[in-house]
């Protein structure tokens, strides 16, 4: 997927991204806070000597743990990705972040938007195609080589 098209789905997926991070967010409190704790203990004939050590409580702390930095990183990641979007809308002039929000976030028609801001209805596409080029340059900054 190229980067406008990137850029267009993250300002249509917004809400929802700002929603799944309250989801996650919850999801991680449930699970720092709902501890199993041990089981009962099985004292089943071993068959065979092994040097192995396995405690039941020690593997559901490690899984739990792993389960935690992988929640916690998936709600960085969303959470990177709004500032992100914030950032380059707050850069953009007042009239050009209002179409966009208007537009991409809260899904209102182009014409009534144009209407509103006092654009020609058939300058407005170009006008918003070269906004979302402006927030491809601000999200996706290219490296100096």
């Amino acid at each position: 997927m190229n980067e406008f098209k990137k850029v267009e789905s993250m300002l249509y997926n917004y809400k929802n991204t700002k929603a799944e991070i309250n989801i996650l967010k919850r999801d991680l409190e449930i699970l720092e806070n709902d501890y199993k704790g041990t089981s009962a203990i099985s004292y089943d004939e071993k068959i065979q000597s092994t040097n192995y050590f396995s405690s039941t409580v020690e593997n559901e702390v490690i899984k739990r743990a792993e389960r935690i930095q992988k929640l916690r990183n998936k709600i960085r990641l969303k959470e990177i990705e709004i500032e992100n979007i914030d950032d380059a809308l707050d850069a953009l002039d007042d009239r050009a972040s209002y179409m966009i929000r208007e537009f991409y976030i809260k899904k209102r028609q182009l014409k009534v938007i144009s209407d509103e801001i006092h654009l020609d209805e058939n300058y407005s596409s170009a006008y918003k195609t070269s906004i979302i080029e402006k927030l491809v340059n601000l999200i996706f900054i290219k490296e100096i080589t």
